[in-house]
């Protein structure tokens, strides 16, 4: 199951819930099993984003994405990975009114917004991401 065969069943939430925590688990367990694949922990932190109100979720992705990007310091969109889960930190710091640390946390994703900004400034999509921040 895709992220995005989640999406199409927004109507259902008990569906939608055991569906995410199936592909959660299946793509832990692909990561148990082949260790060495960055793009397999890659998904699993990606997956594990989509559910921007979950805390242990969030910073299970972030401890994903740190280490694939010292593993990988030249795979951008690891630094992608990154960033995202630092935008989603941040605006869970916003709910628990902890402005100071959701501003240090935005402060953070922007730096690593920059770097991909700079390093490839023909990608739109990099230029987009820091604007919307």
């Amino acid at each position: 199951m895709l992220a995005s065969d989640l999406a199409k069943m927004e109507g259902d939430w008990d569906e939608y819930t055991t569906r995410y925590e199936e592909l959660l688990g299946n793509l832990e367990k692909s990561t148990i099993d082949y260790p060495e694949s960055a793009e397999l922990r890659y998904e699993f932190a990606l997956a594990l984003c989509t559910d921007g109100e979950n805390l242990k979720h969030i910073e299970r992705a972030s401890k994903l994405a740190d280490d694939l990007v010292a593993a990988n310091p030249h795979v951008p969109e690891y630094q992608v990975l990154k960033a995202t889960t630092l935008c989603r930190f941040a605006a869970t710091q916003m709910q628990w009114r902890d402005l100071e640390g959701a501003s240090q946390t935005c402060h953070d994703a922007l730096a690593y917004q920059r770097k991909l900004r700079d390093r490839f400034p023909t990608v739109l999509l990099y230029r987009l991401t820091l604007v919307r921040t």
